[in-house]
């Protein structure tokens, strides 16, 4: 029915929209973002990891590399106008976030899903695979605090279940991957 962004930030925008639902007007708010992207590298039966110190959540924090698809929304929304493939520019940007987090050059990215956020938090977070790498050098940004480790299939699940891995979206999807490893074997 009615659709009106209320604040627009730098990567975020906020949305006031009013829907008919039978007889009734159902007033929804939410924040939209750009899409992100996570990669799992996997070399030897083991997992690359980011040790990152992070300000939020704070302190120490495993995560996939990755990162965003578009660096301001205005790039999101202008590819948006523009037809842009979102799995294309994620895999594009899931290349290029693991070179710099890392400093291993990916290549035959896989998707393997696509997480959407919830109801009031609207953001895709693009999750791709590869075996594919080579050794190139890291490229971090200023405020990053990265180390690149490996972490075998049982040290990864592990950090999954105790909580080192805080991104509760990516636990879920390395639960899939892992299991479905687990099932190959």
């Amino acid at each position: 029915m009615s659709k009106k962004i209320v604040f627009e930030g730098k990567i975020f925008q906020v949305v006031q929209e009013n829907l008919k639902h039978k007889d009734h007007i159902i007033a929804l708010e939410y924040v939209t973002r750009a899409p992100g992207v996570r990669v799992i590298v996997v070399k030897d039966d083991k997992i690359l990891l980011n040790e990152e110190i992070r300000h939020h959540p704070e302190g120490l924090d495993y995560r996939l590399p990755g990162g965003k698809v578009f660096d301001l929304l205005s790039e999101f929304k202008q590819a948006l106008d523009d037809g842009a493939d979102m799995k294309k520019a994620a895999e594009a940007a899931g290349v290029r976030e693991v070179e710099e987090e890392t400093g291993m050059i990916v290549s035959d990215l896989q998707y393997l899903h696509t997480n959407h956020g919830g109801a009031t938090v609207r953001t895709d977070i693009f999750y791709f695979s590869t075996t594919n790498l080579e050794e190139g050098d890291q490229k971090l940004e200023p405020g990053e605090e990265i180390k690149p480790v490996w972490k075998n299939f049982e040290e990864v699940k592990e950090l999954c279940f105790n909580g080192g891995i805080k991104e509760d979206m990516t636990v879920a999807v390395l639960f899939r991957f892992l299991d479905g490893i687990m099932k190959k074997k």
